[in-house]
């Protein structure tokens, strides 16, 4: 390593112009002024491009290590097994139908939970008050309308 005479900066053996201030080395050979304003600018357009480079290299790997956890986190939270989404779509089937029997048939099914709650009730008696006069006189007949007259029958329920 050799230092500029300009700035004392550590100069490489092989550069003609000092990176810092950018005077001409001298060495060996005398180097003119143009040669090293155009070996700067090189230099400078070099040192810009590999820095886009590494400015692009750094968000390409961002954006794909991005990806790569989102898809990750959404194949761990939403993973079904075969049995599970099986279940889900007997599930979803099964609301399907309830929704549907209660709109053909959901006011018959109101009116029979409410006959289960409160039952209505209806007593019935039927009584065999029979008049024939035209058989008074058979006596086998007169026994059997006066137990005719006498029995009822009360049906509950």
């Amino acid at each position: 390593m050799i230092h500029c005479k300009s700035c004392g900066n550590s100069v490489n053996e092989d550069s003609r112009i000092c990176p810092s201030c950018g005077a001409p080395i001298v060495g060996e050979e005398q180097i003119t002024e143009k040669e090293a304003a155009s070996e700067m600018k090189q230099e400078q357009v070099e040192e810009t491009s590999a820095k886009r480079h590494k400015k692009r290299t750094l968000i390409i790997t961002a954006i794909l290590a991005f990806i790569m956890i989102s898809s990750a986190a959404a194949a761990i939270i939403l993973h079904k097994s075969p049995k599970e989404l099986y279940l889900l779509s007997e599930y979803k089937t099964y609301q399907k139908s309830k929704e549907g029997w209660v709109d053909k048939y959901g006011d018959k099914m109101e009116f029979q939970e409410k006959m289960m709650k409160k039952p209505s009730s209806s007593e019935m008696t039927l009584s065999g008050n029979i008049e024939m006069d035209s058989l008074s006189n058979d006596p086998d007949l007169e026994m059997f309308q006066e137990l005719l007259n006498k029995a009822t029958l009360t049906c509950k329920n």
